[in-house]
């Protein structure tokens, strides 16, 4: 390879590295809404199947405990089995409801730990 090809190649590069910045740079906007929007509807989802299935479990639990009703060591093991599978769908509801308010709340502190979260 001489010099001349070389210098070009170079020039070539430099100049599409160049385009790709202002593009990069360009879309940062859009791709933090899109980021943003995309945790936001994740957490609302992650509530939402959370609290469906602890008032489901609370419902099964009623049920369950009703039918024992002469039988008071099945109402304990049955409040026992609910509260110990309910530790699952109450620890959604907070850290997922936690997120949720930190999103609506400040996003730019929730992009700044997304971000640096992506650099470790």
């Amino acid at each position: 390879m001489n010099q001349e090809t070389l210098n070009q190649f170079v020039a070539q590069m430099t100049k599409l590295l160049e385009g790709g910045t202002a593009f990069a740079v360009k879309e940062v906007p859009a791709v933090c809404q899109e980021v943003l929007r995309y945790y936001f509807w994740y957490d609302v989802l992650a509530v939402a199947l959370s609290a469906t299935f602890a008032i489901a479990l609370c419902v099964l639990t009623k049920v369950w405990a009703d039918k024992a009703r002469d039988n008071d060591g099945e109402k304990v093991v049955a409040v026992v089995i609910a509260a110990c599978i309910g530790i699952g769908p109450i620890t959604g509801i907070c850290v997922n409801g936690l997120d949720l308010i930190k999103l609506t709340i400040a996003p730019r502190l929730y992009l700044l730990e997304y971000f640096a979260g992506l650099v470790k």
